[in-house]
């Protein structure tokens, strides 16, 4: 994070890093920032994201959209970028 909060680690930009792990039932959602977008990555596995089946080096720019949704991970890794648009 941009200011080290809640014991993250300082990255010195104005970014957040998010990383998950997914099996079957498992999902989650981050809103998208006004002025932010986002950049998921698919590590390993396979998983859904906003309606999308996505696998293993998958990726997907996401802006000017109000949430992602991730959902049936197949014993999905992935990262997520909150990036300054």
């Amino acid at each position: 994070s941009p200011d080290g909060s809640q014991g993250s680690v300082r990255i010195h930009q104005d970014a957040l890093v998010y990383a998950g792990l997914f099996a079957s039932a498992e999902s989650a959602q981050l809103p998208v920032g006004s002025g932010r977008q986002f950049y998921f990555h698919v590590a390993r596995g396979a998983i859904t994201a906003n309606d999308m089946q996505l696998s293993a080096g998958d990726a997907l720019q996401l802006t000017d959209i109000p949430m992602l949704t991730l959902s049936h991970g197949v014993d999905a890794e992935v990262l997520v970028f909150d990036l300054l648009r």
